[in-house]
């Protein structure tokens, strides 16, 4: 959601959009991927420990989107920073959100359901 905010900005306030790039780059190497790391090792460990039913079916299939799509922004993020802004990564990083978030949410909401 933070990224999402900095992007609005950045689209809106094109002397603001450098700043913004560097701070977005800078939130993906050390918190964002960090966690997508970790989930997607977790994840990996808890298929190998677990009987799949079809609710940690939907979850891992839900977390997998998620992760594909915030591993395309990170990557949409990283090459914006090396070389010359390429024009749509504002899109990118929308459409990443837009298509991840929802997948994340559920799969967050059943692996939380399955704890209680």
């Amino acid at each position: 959601f933070a990224e999402s905010v900095l992007e609005i900005i950045g689209a809106r306030r094109k002397e603001w959009a450098g700043a913004v790039a560097e701070i977005h780059y800078w939130i993906d190497v050390l918190v964002e991927a960090p966690i997508l790391a970790g989930v997607f090792v977790t994840g990996g460990a808890m298929v190998h420990r677990v009987t799949i039913d079809a609710a940690l079916g939907v979850k891992i299939a839900c977390g997998a989107v998620a992760i594909v799509a915030n591993a395309i922004c990170i990557a949409a993020v990283i090459r914006r920073r090396r070389g010359p802004r390429p024009l749509g990564t504002t899109r990118v990083v929308f459409s990443t959100a837009v298509i991840g978030m929802p997948f994340a949410i559920v799969a967050a909401v059943i692996g939380l359901t399955r704890l209680f």
